[in-house]
């Protein structure tokens, strides 16, 4: 195979840039505005592909997300009740 470096442009942000990026600060007025979604819905609503990372990155900035299953899929929401400190 040949690596050609500008013969296909990625789609998707890699998981080394969304650091403080518009994923992170789109995922977190999400959870602010008080919505409740899966995984799959999140990558849907951010149109990336790894939503656990992003609130991953969420929690370690003190977001206090939820989560638990609801059948197969994981649900995952901001526990206003929860205080991380």
């Amino acid at each position: 195979m040949k690596n050609d470096k500008g013969a296909t442009a990625s789609a998707v942000t890699p998981i080394t840039k969304i650091d403080n990026s518009a994923i992170i600060r789109q995922a977190r007025a999400l959870f602010l505005a008080g919505e409740a979604v899966t995984a799959i819905e999140l990558n849907q609503a951010l149109h990336f592909n790894d939503a656990r990372k992003v609130i991953s990155i969420l929690r370690a900035e003190g977001m206090p997300i939820t989560d638990c299953y609801v059948g197969k899929y994981k649900l995952y929401w901001l526990n206003k009740n929860e205080n991380r400190e």
